[in-house]
């Protein structure tokens, strides 16, 4: 069985932890949730088919911003 907790709750608890603690605790919880928000992030994402050289103009262009 498994119990439930309001989010609220969760968040009360969560403060009573030491620092440590509450960064494995949020590791755990992103390694736990990472698929979750990719997938949410890559729908949200035009799906664009990029050349090599589109990639690599775009790479300089970061790369080198600033740079002139």
């Amino acid at each position: 069985m498994t119990e439930s907790i309001s989010i609220s709750d969760y968040i009360k608890l969560f403060l009573t932890f030491s620092k440590a603690d509450k960064v494995k605790i949020a590791k755990k919880i992103n390694e736990l949730t990472f698929k979750e928000k990719w997938d949410m992030l890559n729908n949200e994402l035009p799906d664009v088919s990029l050349s090599e050289n589109e990639i690599m103009e775009e790479v300089y262009k970061v790369r080198y911003a600033g740079k002139n």
